[in-house]
Parts: structure tokens; sequence; C-alpha cells
């Protein structure tokens, strides 16, 4: 089970010692703060009422003071192949440093990673009807697991049946700095970790093979799940517009899942 990449500060805890917490003061007379357990509470709820979702295992984090909450929940039955799993992923913060949100992501069994989704998370400002709208926006979230699993796994094997070359792997990188998926100083050790991959599951010369050695060195860095989300987010849209992979016709038209 990867380890959650806190936020500076964050500290891994259970979801007992959410419960345990005091009710959260607002700050003023328009915030609403919401308990972590009880935001957590509301997306098992949703995932209860999808019967083909299981969530295998659980991850939570805090920062010192309580205030901020990070999550990912471990799915089972989105993706057949087992080389990789979906994960949620959720944050909550009660000190107005960002909204309660959740998103989807993935992570490759054999070397932890996790990458997260170019889809748009639920995200509600802590204000009056927030739980209406939580609510309601989970729900609609928890609907499209399945599209949603059916996308990802169709752009993994694209990626798998991609044959890159090294110019190829130098444009993709070079693009990946350029959107803010990678830092220009990182590029030596993914460069690194493209011609020799640390996994021999890695070792085609493919697109996921050079996919895997931006998210391995995202690890060694251990970026923090604030910095991770974006990061992997753009790597998706970098990869997506070099492959000219379009997650719309994936669903719309179901024989896409054979891309490769």
């Amino acid at each position: 089970m990867a380890n959650l990449m806190l936020h500076a500060g964050a500290q891994p805890c259970t979801f007992e010692d959410m419960v345990r917490q005091a009710d959260p003061l607002a700050k003023s007379k328009t915030h609403m703060p919401i308990r972590h357990d009880a935001f957590m509470d509301l997306i098992f709820k949703s995932l209860e009422k999808n019967g083909e979702i299981e969530v295998t295992h659980e991850e939570y984090g805090l920062t010192q003071d309580g205030a901020n909450m990070f999550a990912v929940l471990g799915i089972r039955g989105l993706n057949p192949q087992g080389d990789f799993e979906t994960m949620l992923a959720a944050r909550n913060s009660n000190r107005w440093d960002f909204t309660a949100s959740l998103g989807f992501s993935t992570r490759v069994f054999v070397c932890d990673n996790l990458a997260f989704s170019v889809d748009d998370p639920i995200s509600r400002k802590h204000t009056a009807h927030i739980w209406r709208d939580l609510r309601k926006g989970i729900d609609e979230k928890v609907a499209l697991l399945a599209d949603q699993g059916n996308e990802i796994v169709a752009r993994y094997d694209q990626l798998k049946g991609w044959v890159c070359d090294e110019a190829e792997a130098d444009h993709v990188m070079m693009e990946a700095v350029r959107n803010g998926a990678a830092c220009i100083t990182d590029l030596p050790k993914i460069d690194a970790e493209w011609r020799k991959p640390r996994h021999r599951e890695f070792n085609d010369r493919t697109l996921w093979s050079l996919f895997n050695g931006f998210t391995q060195i995202n690890q060694d860095k251990k970026l923090s799940f604030e910095n991770l989300i974006p990061r992997t987010k753009s790597l998706h849209n970098v990869f997506d517009n070099h492959t000219g992979f379009d997650a719309k016709l994936v669903n719309a038209q179901p024989e896409l899942m054979a891309v490769a």
C-alpha cells in the first residue's frame, strides 16, 4: 500500500483519530467548516450505493492543528488487468487553505506510484449549503467512476502499446517541463530512470515506461499531496496531447478500449 504523500506539517492518522476531534469552529459569519470524518462518511455512503465498487484500503493525514485532512481510498472493481488500482483522493481544510474536494487517481502496483487524473474534482467552498452541494457532487462523481475507470484503462493501454525511441522521449520530457508536469532540474533523473528503469516491468521502450519514469521521480522526491495533484494531472495532459488520446471517445465508442 502506498504511503500518503502529505502536505508539509501533516502526519498520518486513522479514521478514529478524526472521529475524536472536536467540532471545528467557524472563522467568520459565512464560514461553514465541516468535520473531516463526516466528509469521509459522505463519500463512503455514496460508494455503498454503488454495489460494484469496494474500498480496499484507506489512508489519512492531518496537520498538527487538525484543520487540514488528506485521504486516499483504494478502489476495487474498475481495472480488470490488475497492474494498477484506481483511487479516490480527498482533502478538506477548516482554516480556508483549500476547498473540500474529491478527485480520481491511480497507483501502479509494481512501483507504488500515484498519478492524479485530468478530470475536474468535486470542489466546494466552506460556505452555506456546503453539505447539500457536497452530497450531490459526490454522488455524481461516484456515478461516473465506471466511465473514468474505462478511460484510464484505455489511456494506459495506449501508452503501453506506443513504442518510443530516445528522440521522442526527449521531446515528451521537454513538453512536460514546458507544461509544468516536471521541473527542468529533474530531467536528468527522469532520463536516467527511462534509460535504465529500476523495475524490469518498464524495460520495454514505450510511453508507459516513460510515464512511470516521471512518477517514479515524483515518488523519490516525496512530493506532498498538494504538489503531486497538479503535477500528475499536467503529466496526463502532456501524454494525452502527445498521443491524441480523447477520453470522451472511449465511452462513446467502447471498441476504443482496445487502443494500443
